[in-house]
């Protein structure tokens, strides 16, 4: 398996139990979604407690929302046209450059993080920002953290929080799509990723779709 991708960065969750693959590391490519975190994910590092994210100074607030996109594939034969979702916000951040500075993807997320939107990843060589592009609550339900699990895996999600309460709580972290854009190669993976709501890609076969 090769990543387009980089590596995942998220903040401690306090009080709750974690489950997540651990991401694969790799250099960056030009216009390719890079290393992404997310605020509350399972991916490896840390997550943020209940005392909420730090921001990362001068980032913005408010950011873009609304629901994932369609892959606009443009003529055949020709690259795929950018047009990022509305989830997407690929200007509220781009002053963070993945330039070989120490922790490039640490800078990203808390950028993303202070401007509330939850998922960072590096496009073009800049920071990426996005917001949820699946109902992390879906498994809000299950009552203990093998069942939160299982739950969030079937629904493809990389990562969980669970907190035994009372009330117990589950949330399901980092959504994979490896169906829409995989008719894509390397070479317009990452742009069709965005274009659907997904600041991360790698190759696996076929082009995958990550939440940072």
């Amino acid at each position: 398996m090769r990543r387009v991708a980089g590596f995942a960065v998220a903040l401690l969750v306090t009080g709750c139990s974690e489950r997540a693959d651990p991401p694969a590391t790799g250099g960056h490519q030009l216009a390719a979604a890079g290393s992404g975190g997310q605020a509350g994910t399972g991916a490896s590092g840390e997550q943020a407690g209940n005392g909420g994210l730090p921001a990362a100074d001068g980032a913005g607030t408010g950011g873009s929302a609304g629901a994932m996109g369609t892959a606009n594939a443009g003529a055949a034969g020709a690259p795929l046209t950018l047009s990022p979702a509305p989830s997407v916000n690929l200007t509220i951040c781009n002053r963070v450059a993945d330039d070989g500075r120490p922790n490039p993807a640490g800078a990203c997320f808390l950028c993303c993080a202070g401007a509330n939107l939850i998922n960072s990843g590096f496009f073009a060589g800049t920071c990426a920002c996005a917001s949820e592009s699946a109902d992390g609550s879906v498994c809000a339900s299950e009552p203990d953290s093998d069942a939160c699990a299982a739950c969030c895996s079937d629904g493809s999600f990389r990562g969980t929080s669970f907190s035994p309460g009372p009330p117990t709580s589950c949330t399901c972290h980092g959504h994979t799509n490896g169906e829409i854009c995989a008719p894509y190669g390397s070479s317009d993976c990452a742009v069709c990723c965005i274009n659907a709501g997904y600041v991360s890609s790698l190759i696996d076969g076929a082009c995958v779709c990550t939440d940072g």
